[in-house]
């Protein structure tokens, strides 16, 4: 018998006979041992997660198990944060890009998996900007370090903007004249702004400063004007207020006792 079968065939019996390693930690000089199990399970099923048992390498293929032909990891039993999840946890490996563009938002695409549209949806850091399909138009929602926050909304041409934001602690970052910390809403560009309640304007606000309840025109010239259309004239009287109102072009006025006053002819 040569030397070197003789070796072979101590080796193979140590094999045999090998149920744990010891070995000493070196880790840390802290002198302590570590515990190799024994080798593998008599038989391992393709897709097992192998794991360490009580006292040995364990399978358990029924709860835990890995698909390698459609890349899909099986969880029966998942619990998260301490709370237990029905039904467990399926895992699709689907394809992820090889490098993100800086800012993208990654979204489910066609077939479930991850696709980014960066020119119509994206993070610059402080905008998060969403633009309409086809039109071009797109909202903005941002935040920035002096304490201003808001979203606006832009034409594809970015001639009309609309806004509605918080001020920042000193004011006149929003709009010339703001006061700090304070709601502004409206518009940026040279645009009037409604509001409206049932579909149909209530308020107007034009960029000359004219203001309309129930009217869009007013005179030739006019700048600041208030404009009131005609109304209907309350019937009662509430306590604690009086009510103004235009009938058939004349302003009058009801205070709460009941009395009207003609304040100027139409």
């Amino acid at each position: 018998m040569s030397d070197d079968t003789a070796a072979a065939g101590i080796i193979a019996q140590a094999i045999a006979r090998l149920t744990t390693i010891t070995s000493a930690n070196s880790g840390g000089g802290g002198g302590g041992v570590s515990t190799i199990g024994p080798t593998t399970p008599t038989t391992l099923t393709p897709g097992s997660v192998v794991f360490a048992g009580a006292s040995t390498l364990a399978q358990d293929n029924a709860n835990f198990f890995w698909d390698s032909t459609n890349h899909v990891l099986s969880v029966t039993a998942v619990t998260i944060n301490g709370t237990a999840t029905a039904g467990g946890l399926t895992v699709t490996a689907a394809p992820t890009f090889s490098a993100l563009t800086a800012g993208s938002v990654p979204f489910a695409g066609t077939a479930g998996l991850l696709s980014q549209d960066n020119a119509n949806l994206n993070w610059n850091g402080n905008t998060f900007t969403i633009k309409g399909a086809g039109v071009g138009s797109r909202l903005n929602l941002w935040g920035t370090s002096a304490g201003y926050v808001g979203a606006n909304w832009i034409d594809s041409l970015g001639n009309h903007v609309g806004v509605i934001a918080l001020e920042s602690s000193t004011g006149g970052t929003m709009a010339v004249g703001s006061l700090p910390w304070s709601h502004v809403v409206g518009a940026s560009t040279n645009d009037p702004v409604h509001f409206i309640t049932n579909d149909i304007v209530r308020i107007t606000i034009l960029p000359s400063g004219n203001v309309g309840i129930g009217v869009t025109a007013f005179g030739t010239s006019a700048v600041s004007v208030l404009g009131i259309v005609n109304g209907t004239a309350p019937a009662s009287s509430p306590a604690g207020m009086g009510q103004l109102y235009v009938e058939s072009g004349a302003l009058k006025y009801r205070g709460s006792s009941g009395t009207i006053t003609t304040i100027a002819v139409a």
